[in-house]
């Protein structure tokens, strides 16, 4: 599958799987995930996502670091038909509202702190709900009604309303994910503009549009 133009991002990355499953697709922090441990890990974060509510058209906001949870959360996404809109990592407190409320986003992706940026203290002022929540799996924020779940790579352990990264995958089952969405055109990213000018605006790449730009790996692989 050298040429991808039909595929969608978790496509590609399943043809590589199936290819060389033991091959190192990514290095953090000095520990390796294999291509098949990552395909695997992918479908099972999106199950979780899934029971939180993501599906077709569906945004998820990432606020991470580069770190294995960014890529899977791409993957993820693309299994399930939403789309991933990258959160700046400088991002303060009123440049996360204005993009939760415009991208509608679904869930948040997050971790503790990053440059200096108490993430999970911004969010929770944001969404008090996250301080006082009893279910963590039925947030239920006046502020954002789209927003379904925040959850946490570490950190959550203060915040009743946060979701455990690593529970939900350890809770999730890959093969009750929905089928696969196929669908090559439909938005797979959300970048935001700076806004000098006026507000941010989201910019969409499809699945096929990033896909493009990474044929050659799977060329050469």
């Amino acid at each position: 599958m050298a040429y991808w133009q039909d595929a969608t991002i978790v496509e590609g990355l399943a043809a590589l799987a199936e290819r060389a499953p033991e091959r190192t697709a990514l290095v953090w922090a000095g520990e390796e995930t294999s291509y098949g441990d990552l395909l695997a890990r992918s479908r099972r974060l999106a199950s979780a996502l899934d029971g939180m509510g993501v599906g077709e058209g569906e945004t998820v906001a990432v606020w991470l670091r580069n770190r294995p949870a960014w890529v899977e959360a791409q993957l993820a996404c693309s299994h399930l038909g939403a789309a991933v809109v990258a959160v700046n990592t400088r991002y303060r407190t009123h440049e996360l509202e204005y993009l939760l409320e415009d991208a509608g986003a679904a869930v948040l992706l997050t971790e503790s702190t990053f440059l200096g940026t108490d993430y999970l203290e911004v969010a929770a002022s944001l969404v008090p709900e996250l301080r006082a929540a009893e279910d963590r799996s039925a947030l239920s924020s006046e502020a954002f009604p789209a927003l379904e779940s925040v959850v946490a790579v570490d950190g959550a352990d203060d915040y009743p309303g946060v979701v455990d990264y690593d529970t939900a995958l350890s809770r999730a089952d890959a093969t009750d994910a929905p089928a696969p969405s196929t669908a090559a055109d439909a938005p797979a990213c959300v970048f935001y503009t700076s806004g000098t000018t006026s507000d941010p605006k989201g910019c969409p790449q499809t699945n096929r549009s990033l896909l493009e730009h990474s044929y050659k790996v799977g060329e050469h692989f």
